[in-house]
């Protein structure tokens, strides 16, 4: 089974995942954190099971259901495909899968939907964020689906800054610091970003863009112009940005970034938080107890950004100048 490292975590697949690059390490001497097997023996969920609503779409629809009994978690994407997670986060398996349901598909509900949600079982905590690396130190950008994450991030990425992981970014402490583990190079864009993005040139290889999923028009794109100088290492976390997109005027208008007060920061943390089990009180005071670490520890700004594409260089610089001041004495800021 190929081995390979994401969110800070080893796992085995019964599958390649192309999104991601082999560790070269032998099952044998080194054990996986997580087993995945996307090709498991199809069956339905238990009869028993009492489901309730873990996530919504961006239109109010349900998107992720979610109940658990003694054999573990069970995730369903309805009319897209049924896993299961064991109890200790340790195994992964797809159990149903509609007919439409690629194998894109199902690897992207896995590194993006699944896995982050794991984390928060196995005993860690990630961020619905998307974070680049700057010469400032490694910087993250939250918002609701649409806000633009993944366009400004590419934009960072285009001008020679790496990428660190599109929409998930898992979080630790160590010594003091908050430190981030890396995702996987490559962010997932609609057209319009692309197109502008490439000044509505084609991207190297621009037919061949993967599709993230066969019930969505996002592509995955710039992997290869961020794999050379992807992040593969933890890197401590110096700012979160939250992202408001605002109509840019006739003439266009600035960005603008505010300091948000630790406790205007843990109620932004709570609602960027991936989670798994909404009934486990213990998980969640630990969440909680993670959150608050966070908030009072990195620096977060509300950024507000036009809603104009010819924008994002005037963000960038916005992004790195503020971030360039938090590393100034405070009697120099």
């Amino acid at each position: 089974m190929p081995l390979y490292r994401v969110y800070g975590i080893l796992i085995a697949s019964d599958v390649p995942l192309p999104e991601l690059t082999p560790v070269k390490l032998a099952v044998s001497e080194h054990e996986p954190q997580v087993s995945v097997a996307l090709q498991a023996p199809l069956r339905l969920p238990p009869a028993h099971l009492s489901w309730s609503m873990l996530y919504e779409a961006g239109d109010g629809s349900v998107w992720t259901l979610w109940a658990k009994d003694e054999d573990g978690y069970y995730l369903r994407f309805p009319e897209i495909a049924d896993f299961r997670v064991s109890p200790g986060g340790d195994e992964i398996e797809c159990i149903g899968r509609a007919g439409a349901t690629s194998h894109a598909t199902l690897r992207h509900l896995l590194l993006d939907l699944i896995l982050p949600a794991v984390l928060n079982l196995r005993g860690g905590e990630a961020l619905h964020a998307t974070a680049v690396v700057t010469p400032h130190g490694l910087c993250a950008f939250t918002g609701p689906s649409g806000a633009g994450k993944s366009t400004l991030a590419a934009s960072f990425m285009l001008a020679g800054y790496p990428g660190f992981g599109d929409d998930c970014l898992a979080v630790s402490e160590a010594d003091g610091r908050i430190v981030g583990a890396p995702a996987y190079p490559g962010v997932r864009l609609w057209d319009d970003s692309l197109r502008s993005l490439t000044n509505g040139r084609k991207q190297a290889g621009a037919e061949r863009l993967a599709r993230v999923a066969h019930y969505t028009t996002k592509h995955r794109a710039f992997e290869r112009e961020s794999a050379d100088r992807f992040a593969a290492d933890p890197r401590p976390l110096a700012a979160i940005y939250r992202l408001i997109r605002e109509p840019a005027a006739g003439d266009g208008c600035a960005p603008a970034i505010e300091p948000l007060s630790p406790r205007n920061a843990m109620i932004e943390l709570l609602n960027a938080s991936y989670r798994l089990d909404l009934a486990n009180r213990d998980l969640l005071a630990r969440e909680f107890r993670c959150l608050e670490r966070i908030a009072r520890l990195v620096p977060m700004r509300r950024l507000r950004i036009p809603e104009d594409f010819a924008a994002l260089p005037a963000v960038r610089e916005a992004v790195l100048s503020d971030l360039a001041g938090l590393e100034l004495p405070p009697s120099r800021r």
